[in-house]
């Protein structure tokens, strides 16, 4: 596959694996327990949406998850930062400028229900 054609699948299902990776059951025990600064690699047999999955796994798609100090990123100029969040920055292996950011309570990560 072109790199371009790489770098904009990564690019348009990056938001959808951050969500599911954030909200996973499986991986929300191993965010919880990430230090500013340490990162997730997200592999294409963990547990994700079943439409990001095979997505994922059928482009070989390859992320990082990293949680991030606060103020990082897009977080700096938030005029509404929310208080206690923790800051995730997912971005492709392969492409680092192509980048996604989430602010999330730690008590919300991992809880399934908030993605319905």
């Amino acid at each position: 596959m072109r790199r371009r054609l790489r770098k904009k699948l990564h690019a348009r299902c990056a938001e959808d694996v951050l969500d599911t990776a954030l909200f996973s059951a499986e991986l929300g025990p191993k965010l919880r327990k990430l230090a500013v600064g340490e990162a997730l690699p997200i592999a294409k047999d963990q547990s994700l949406a079943a439409s990001t999955r095979r997505l994922v796994a059928g482009c070989d798609l390859r992320f990082v998850l990293a949680r991030v100090p606060p103020g990082d990123g897009p977080a700096a100029t938030d005029p509404y930062p929310v208080p206690g969040a923790w800051l995730f920055r997912l971005s492709a292996l392969e492409f680092p400028a192509v980048a996604v950011w989430s602010e999330v309570l730690p008590e919300q990560i991992g809880c399934t229900e908030l993605l319905t």
